[in-house]
């Protein structure tokens, strides 16, 4: 699924961008695998309300997953679920970019975020 052309989408949540490991689990949640087959992936950026994820992994839309993500700025790793709101194939050959739309359940995972993204004390890597 991709956006059509000509179609303004206003975002909530400021985006940053940001490559950042992730572990990308399919089914199960953030806080145990049980038995979710994992790959890897990278964040293209982040924002609090999702991120723009890398992978070798091509998943439907509307399949939830569970993210482990070790943030570059804050030094700190983050266990998320989420929903795949849309899925294109990327310019690089056999990786997909896929929009993760991410479904809070504590708030230390938001607070972990908002150190990331806001903490301008640090600087990213290229």
């Amino acid at each position: 699924m991709s956006v059509e052309p000509g179609s303004v989408q206003r975002r909530k949540d400021r985006r940053v961008k940001q490559w950042n490991k992730a572990i990308l689990r399919v089914g199960g949640d953030s806080h145990g695998s049980n038995g979710a087959s994992a790959a890897e992936a990278y964040t293209y950026d982040l924002s609090l309300g999702g991120a723009r994820l890398h992978s070798s992994a091509c998943l439907a839309v509307g399949t939830r997953v569970s993210l482990r993500l070790e943030l570059l700025r804050s030094g700190e790793t983050v266990a998320i679920d989420g929903l795949v709101k849309w899925v294109r194939p990327s310019e690089a050959d056999g990786v997909y970019e896929m929009g993760v739309a991410f479904e809070h359940s504590s708030s230390s995972s938001i607070l972990s975020l908002i150190r990331n993204l806001h903490d301008n004390s640090r600087k990213d890597s290229p």
